[in-house]
Formats: structure tokens, sequence, C-alpha cells
């Protein structure tokens, strides 16, 4: 049942992710904003490869690909920050618009990519898992949510509330608000898409405030 669910996510994103490249052919592709079309790119990947899973079977051929989850993820996720950053920006925010506040959040972008990779990727050990239908390889070691992702949440959150007090505009809070909930308490679900689902609410609440800011300023450019 499982892989179908994850196939059925893989579809939402492929959808948000066309979505995002046409808005951006309208608006100008070299934006702040469109680095969420990178963090779309890799849960496209993430949830394509476990959809499949069961049908590639385990071998050396599966534990590459989902090696590559984990890289994407690595390098993908960390943009929230930046895309954070955006979103603070265009809602307004007098601090935001000084080049040391955009310096700031690239640097803790390329911190919190590093710190993925060096904590988790480099050494990950993966191993196969069959659970609810779905046949993936998962970190043999994983004691919870890295850090990283932990730290990702701050900013998104941040650029939820400040997009709320100037713009009032609760979509963004109420994906991060969501998702940090979703990891945060356990649920006795008899499937393993759980957070995944929560990482699709949350990506289709961040598109539509990605849209909602292209509506009020279109075509500006970093």
């Amino acid at each position: 049942m499982d892989s179908w669910i994850y196939a059925f996510f893989t579809i939402g994103y492929v959808v948000l992710l066309l979505m995002g490249f046409y808005r951006a052919n309208q608006t100008g592709l070299f934006t702040l904003g469109n680095l969420l079309i990178f963090v779309t790119m890799g849960l496209v990947y993430d949830n394509g490869v476990i959809a499949i899973g069961r049908w590639i079977g385990s071998g050396s051929f599966l534990e590459k690909l989902s090696f590559y989850r984990f890289v994407f993820h690595a390098l993908f996720t960390p943009m929230l920050v930046l895309f954070s950053y955006y979103v603070i920006r265009e809602s307004g925010v007098g601090w935001a618009k000084s080049k040391s506040a955009k310096r700031l959040f690239i640097a803790f972008t390329v911190l919190l990519i590093v710190l993925e990779i060096v904590t988790e990727t480099m050494d990950v050990k993966l191993k196969v898992e069959e659970k609810f239908g779905a046949l993936r390889y998962v970190d043999a070691e994983s004691g919870g949510p890295p850090l990283m992702v932990l730290l990702t949440i701050i900013p998104l959150l941040s650029a939820g509330f400040y997009i709320l007090k100037r713009q009032l505009w609760i979509w963004m809070l109420g994906g991060a608000v969501i998702m940090t909930a979703g990891r945060a308490i356990p649920l006795e679900l008899d499937s393993t898409a759980v957070t995944n689902a929560f990482e699709l609410i949350l990506l289709i609440c961040l598109w539509a405030t990605k849209f909602y800011l292209d509506q009020k300023q279109r075509g500006v450019e970093v």
C-alpha cells in the first residue's frame, strides 16, 4: 500500500514542479524564491525511488539510488533557509533588505549543507527495510531527525510569522507548524509515509506562498 502512497506523493511533487517552472518562465528563473524548485526536485526523487523500490528489488542498484536520496537531501533541503530569507525580504521587513542579512542567510545555508554532509551523508550506512508494501534502504543508525532539519525549521517558522504579520498570509506559517508538529508527535499508523505527507503539505504551502509573492511583485531578481 505504501508504494502507491509514495507514488501519489511523487505525482503531487511533479505537479508542483511543473507549476513552478511555468511561473518561473513568467517572472524570471534566477531568484531566491526559485530555489524551491531544487527542493521539490529532491522530493520527487526521494518519493519516486521509494515508490518503485519494491519493483526494483533489494540489491546494489536500489542501494545506490537510495544513497542519492541522502545526497540530494543534504544539498537541497538547506535551501529552504534562503527561501525563508526571500519570503522575509519580500514581506517588507527592513533588515532583510541589507546585504549583510543576505550574506548571513547564505552562510547559514552553506553551514547546514556542510553539517549534513559531514555528520550524516558521508558515513551513512544503509540497510534494506520492507514495511507496509514499500521496499527501501534507510539509515541503519538513524536516531531521529538530523540536526540540519531541526535548524532549517527555525527560519521557516520565522518567515511564516513575518509574512503573517506583514501580509496577513497564514499558509506558510500553517505549513511549517503542521510539519513541525507532525515530526514531533508520534503517530501510530500502519504506514511509513506519514512524515512524507507532512512534507507534501509544507511544500504546497511554500509554493502557494511563492505564487502569492509573485503576484505582488513580478520579475524581482536577486
